[in-house]
């Protein structure tokens, strides 16, 4: 015994009240192979023709087909494609979720990898201008600390000055003061007697004091 396999066609279904309305132009939107389902659950395939129309014009309610072609079917179970899915179906949105799968993980590594060459780049960005800052304050500091030196060193070399100015003049303080001593200081003569017991000055003064008076 040949065995035989349950298929499906696709076509699109109308409904109508009773049979009347298979032959009624109005139960089809336009000419072609329609399922029909009846009020008492018959199912008709219908093949129908409609009378053309022209621009502008419409149909009236109680226009006939042109044509109409009936198969009876009975009351078969009908099933509505929004509560079943195709294997075709099935595999073709399987396809295209892996296609969408592998597409948002192109975009992911893209911008993964795009992420991670700008991170790169700040990170390199950032290092030089660290890098600078610290060149920066380095030679900032060592200006400071030639500046500070300079200033050391001519704050050495004022107060050397000043000592040495301030040594000058007690070297000549120091020198009249000797002189002074020594003009004041009684002298000897050769026999080693003091002068009249009188400073130098004194004598001086003395001796001068005739030459003056003449």
């Amino acid at each position: 015994m040949r065995q035989t396999k349950e298929m499906m066609i696709k076509l699109p279904m109308v409904t109508a009240t009773s049979y009347e309305e298979l032959n009624k132009a109005r139960t089809y939107p336009q000419s072609g192979r329609y399922i029909v389902k009846m009020d008492n659950g018959d199912i008709v395939v219908a093949d129908v023709t409609l009378q053309p129309v022209g621009q502008g014009e419409a149909r009236t309610i109680a226009e006939d087909t042109q044509s109409t072609i009936t198969c009876f079917v009975g009351q078969p179970v009908v099933l509505d494609p929004d509560e079943w899915t195709l294997a075709i179906d099935l595999e073709n949105a399987k396809l295209a979720y892996e296609a969408d799968r592998k597409r948002m993980e192109e975009q992911m590594r893209e911008a993964s990898d795009l992420h991670a060459a700008e991170m790169a780049e700040q990170k390199a960005k950032c290092e030089a201008i660290c890098h600078e800052t610290e060149e920066n304050c380095k030679k900032l500091i060592e200006e400071k600390e030639a500046e500070m030196q300079r200033r050391m060193d001519m704050l050495s070399e004022a107060d050397e000055q000043k000592l040495a100015m301030r040594r000058m003049e007690l070297e000549q303080e120091y020198e009249q003061k000797r002189m002074q001593l020594e003009l004041d200081t009684p002298k000897r003569f050769a026999q080693g007697e003091w002068v009249s017991g009188k400073t130098l000055t004194e004598i001086i003064k003395a001796l001068t004091a005739g030459k003056q008076e003449d």
